[in-house]
């Protein structure tokens, strides 16, 4: 009897721990190809990063403002090159997201043919949008993602299989480097959510990672040029973080095949996106680099 009862707990223990690993099945970004690339946004500005574990309070989003903040900011900061550079730093990172995905093998659509179908020239840059504090990609638009009806149409109209919406946003941030002296880093947090042609979700993550180097404190003063030839490197850095959560050995239709060298493979969590209506609540992880 005693040994029945350790063989009903072994096999509960196994049947929990496999259908444990099947749930957590990751799904393969490259049947998700081609991938059209909707929304690519951040601030305009390069404000100060408050630890709230080290201030004790929630981090206050200084990043977006409100109705006509940024339009003011751009003006009352004319000739501040951290926020000159905004354009020149958006469509960077539109780059760098193309050239990563293309590095991994992962095929993208044209970005003239998402900019000409008729969801994206719908969606997106509202008034309200236009005079707050996000700016985007020179071909691209600050586009809420709420919609799965909106998804499903964008995808039918430009043949992805899947959409990408990224958000930026930019910091700077004071690092010691001594007991006495601090230097200034690059701060760069990356929100991404993808979605497959049918508006469902495939992922929803949040990153942040610091610049390895760093620009020279002192008084109070810190080249501001210096601080934003930081950000392309940066941003290069978050994108490899982002990607390397992922497998790219092999795809889904390979997984029983005996030859795997030309297969592309990437496993993503499965979470839900953060402004779907249909799915539960957003998921957070963030990928701190190591000082």
């Amino acid at each position: 009897m005693k040994n029945k009862i350790i063989l009903c707990i072994a096999i509960f223990a196994l049947t929990t721990f496999f259908s444990g690993c099947a749930s957590n099945k990751k799904p393969i970004l490259n049947n998700y190809s081609p991938m059209a690339v909707v929304s690519v946004y951040g601030n305009s500005g390069v404000p100060w990063y408050e630890d709230p574990k080290h201030s004790g309070q929630e981090k206050v989003d200084n990043t977006h403002g409100g109705m006509l903040t940024g339009a003011i900011n751009r003006t009352l900061n004319k000739g501040d090159v951290e926020v000159e550079t905004v354009n020149e730093r958006i469509d960077s990172a539109m780059d760098a997201i193309f050239y990563q995905l293309s590095l991994r093998g992962i095929q993208t659509i044209p970005q003239d043919v998402v900019s000409n179908s008729d969801e994206f020239k719908k969606s997106g840059n509202s008034f309200l949008l236009k005079v707050d504090d996000r700016v985007s990609a020179s071909s691209s638009k600050v586009i809420s993602s709420r919609s799965s009806k909106k998804r499903k149409a964008l995808a039918e109209q430009t043949g992805a299989k899947s959409l990408l919406f990224t958000e930026f946003t930019f910091y700077k941030e004071k690092v010691a480097t001594s007991l006495t002296k601090k230097a200034v880093a690059a701060r760069v947090e990356l929100a991404v959510s993808a979605y497959d042609n049918e508006g469902r979700a495939i992922l929803s993550k949040k990153y942040a990672v610091r610049s390895d180097q760093t620009v020279e404190y002192e008084n109070g003063r810190y080249s501001r040029t210096e601080l934003c030839e930081l950000f392309p490197s940066t941003v290069d850095k978050i994108l490899e973080v982002f990607l390397n959560d992922f497998d790219f050995t092999q795809t889904e239709n390979n997984l029983n095949s005996e030859d795997y060298s030309n297969a592309t493979r990437i496993r993503i969590p499965q979470q839900n996106a953060p402004d779907s209506t249909e799915e539960s609540s957003e998921s957070e992880t963030y990928a701190e680099a190591e000082k």
